[in-house]
């Protein structure tokens, strides 16, 4: 998108540090979830992000980069300093359908989850929110089927073999490691 662009997304908007992305973009646009007009996936449990810690410790397709310049909220309003994140995640080109004990995942709508990103906050009280989603295609089928929002949250914490590649993208500032060490 152009400036011009950028001004009309109503969503969020992240800038990466281009010499520091593990991805060619240097814009990452998120459709806003309050826009969903439903509860389903927009909190996800402090245990969602424990098991996508334990992932980056374990699994090499797992990611952590300090990369995000710049959060702007659907309202305009700069969020960089607080606990902000993107996940980005690529599935297999090899999986065209999914289905397993927990997942059965039509052939249809295995393509919604091709490449995908969510943009979670993390509130000092260990509240976790999911703020935005892409591409559109998925923000969209989520709208009609919320269910599919849990599922992509549940298949990027606890089905590594799914993806060929989840990027964590954070601010250089930002402390990883408090998100696991707060009260409550």
């Amino acid at each position: 998108m152009s400036s011009t662009g950028e001004k009309k997304f109503k969503g969020w908007i992240v800038s990466l540090d281009k010499h520091k992305s593990p991805i060619p973009e240097t814009v990452i646009y998120f459709n806003a979830a309050r826009d969903l007009n439903t509860v389903t996936g927009k909190i996800l449990p402090l245990s969602w992000i424990k098991s996508l810690n334990a992932n980056l410790n374990k699994f090499s397709n797992y990611h952590l980069s300090k990369c995000i310049n710049k959060i702007v909220s659907p309202d305009g309003e700069d969020m960089t300093e607080y606990m902000i994140f993107a996940v980005l995640a690529s599935k297999k080109d090899s999986i065209k359908s999914y289905s397993d004990n927990t997942y059965s995942i039509p052939p249809s709508d295995v393509p919604l989850y091709s490449k995908v990103g969510l943009l979670i906050s993390v509130s000092e009280d260990n509240q976790v929110g999911l703020f935005g989603l892409r591409p559109y295609e998925l923000f969209n089928s989520v709208a009609s089927r919320p269910v599919r929002a849990k599922i992509l949250e549940s298949l990027i914490v606890n089905r590594p073999d799914f993806w060929e590649e989840v990027y964590i993208l954070v601010t250089a500032d930002y402390d990883w490691s408090k998100i696991f060490y707060t009260s409550k």
